[in-house]
């Protein structure tokens, strides 16, 4: 039997264009292996890591609750800051930034935005984000080119909203009127 093992490219973009939440898990215990070494790893070991990148960046990693790797738990407790923030580090390091840039999703291209920021918007193929949902929570959280060319990294947060139709919309016109510099 012979054993394939996947790039992480193709993990990282499965992960971000679709929404994989298995993968994100199982990233996130790579994580946790690569981190520490150590054969038997739990989730704790890759959030640990995460919490390090926190305190790193500035940020102080006590004010936010971590509790999985997929975003689905109730346990989750982050902020755009500390999104925008994680966006920004990776914009500021190279190799980083080319991996996860082509792995977000292209504003009515492809993956959860295919649908999305239509051919005539300003966001069409201007907006490179992930999206994220949960009861009762949308966020969309990406880079963004305006028409001058400058690239500026975003996070949206909508909480308690009742209709994720209205809520995506409002981020959809959101990055419209940011791209178009207003």
């Amino acid at each position: 039997i012979a054993l394939f093992e996947t790039a992480i490219q193709d993990v990282i973009n499965q992960i971000m264009k679709e929404s994989d939440n298995l993968n994100a898990e199982a990233l996130l215990c790579r994580l946790g292996a690569q981190a520490t070494g150590k054969k038997h790893i739990s989730d704790e070991d890759g959030l640990s890591v995460i919490r390090k990148q926190i305190k790193a960046l500035g940020e102080d990693p006590d004010y936010y609750k971590l509790a999985d790797g997929c975003g689905l738990s109730n346990y989750n407790y982050i902020s755009p800051n500390l999104l925008i923030a994680f966006l920004k580090f990776a914009y500021s390091r190279t190799d980083v930034f080319q991996k996860l840039y082509k792995a977000l999703p292209i504003g009515g291209v492809d993956g959860t935005l295919k649908y999305r920021m239509k051919r005539g918007t300003p966001s069409y193929k201007n907006v490179h984000a992930k999206t994220g949902s949960f009861t009762a929570i949308n966020c969309l959280a990406g880079y963004l080119r305006t028409t001058n060319g400058h690239e500026i990294a975003f996070a949206i947060m909508n909480q308690n909203v009742l209709s994720g139709a209205k809520a995506r919309a409002f981020q959809d016109a959101v990055c419209d009127e940011v791209i178009r510099g207003r």
